[in-house]
């Protein structure tokens, strides 16, 4: 049993869509469904300026690694080819995509025959974060239930906004990287709690420049004797595999790491993580 990905990553695209890489070739379409973008020539209510993002960062293209698999609305088609759109772009198009969402309805024949009409939803919305909530609830009273003498760690995973030259990291490529590190730690975890019952609920938790990184709630059963020094070879595995990690900041005896044996609230503690919390999206304040 776990959870994995809070809401504020998660996305929706158009049936039929496809992703697209920096070389112009396709991967598998999406399964999820999307509404398309706003027509029209005018900017909508919902775009925002390359200044609205702090410090240059919304001029940066999204990635600019060769390879990189981009969403349809991130990729635009130049003279020379496909290139990575700028951040602010991109996040101008989802905050309309969104907006159309939050305007649209589905229509389907009821029971009786009669027409049933309800609001779309997707995963950046505040209902979803509620019932996102809920699970973390349930998720906690199957642990609590099931396990004897409860021992929480949450993990850290980051990595470095600036790239080599100094200059604002490309937010897709920030984001692939931390994966990259997480999914060599997680295998490291698996050897560092061998033997004993564990659970784990993975959260992405953003910053107001729009990077973000990742924490991974780990919940032990009667691991009272366990210590941050532990979960050292964790650590040091995501730092390896994610060129832009730091090993000062994945050091055990800083924040990275937490070792607690009296949480008492596991849904409130993990939902600390997601960020802000049931605010409408398009109210929150862009960083």
């Amino acid at each position: 049993m776990s959870v994995e990905d809070a809401p504020t990553y998660t996305d929706r695209r158009a049936a039929g869509g496809r992703d697209n890489t920096a070389d112009g070739s396709t991967s598998r379409p999406s399964k999820n469904n999307r509404q398309g973008p706003h027509e029209g020539g005018q900017p909508s209510e919902t775009a925002v300026a390359p200044a609205d993002l702090p410090e240059g960062t919304g001029l940066r293209p999204i990635s600019v690694e060769p390879g990189r698999r981009l969403r349809d609305e991130a990729v635009q088609e130049l003279s020379d080819g496909p290139q990575a759109r700028p951040w602010y772009a991109v996040v101008s198009e989802w905050r309309d995509w969104y907006d159309g969402y939050r305007r649209s309805n589905i229509e389907f024949e009821g029971e009786h025959g009669e027409t049933v009409r309800t609001e779309l939803e997707n995963s950046y919305m505040p209902s979803y974060g509620r019932r996102y909530y809920a699970k973390l609830k349930d998720f906690e009273r199957g642990v609590s239930r099931e396990y004897d003498g409860l021992t929480t760690v949450m993990l850290t995973f980051t990595a470095s906004h600036r790239n080599a030259e100094g200059g604002w990291r490309c937010p897709a490529d920030h984001m692939r990287n931390i994966m990259d590190g997480y999914d060599a730690a997680r295998k490291q975890l698996y050897h560092v709690l061998d033997g004993q019952r564990w659970e784990y609920a993975r959260v992405w938790e953003p910053h107001a420049d729009g990077y973000g990184h990742l924490h991974l709630a780990v919940f032990v059963e009667d691991g009272g004797d366990l210590a941050a020094e532990d979960f050292a070879p964790v650590m040091r595995s995501h730092v390896e595999n994610c060129q832009p990690a730091g090993s000062e900041a994945h050091a055990v005896d800083g924040d990275a790491v937490s070792v607690r044996s009296d949480v008492n609230n596991l849904g409130s503690y993990i939902s600390e993580y997601i960020g802000i919390f049931g605010d409408e999206t398009l109210e929150r304040p862009i960083t």
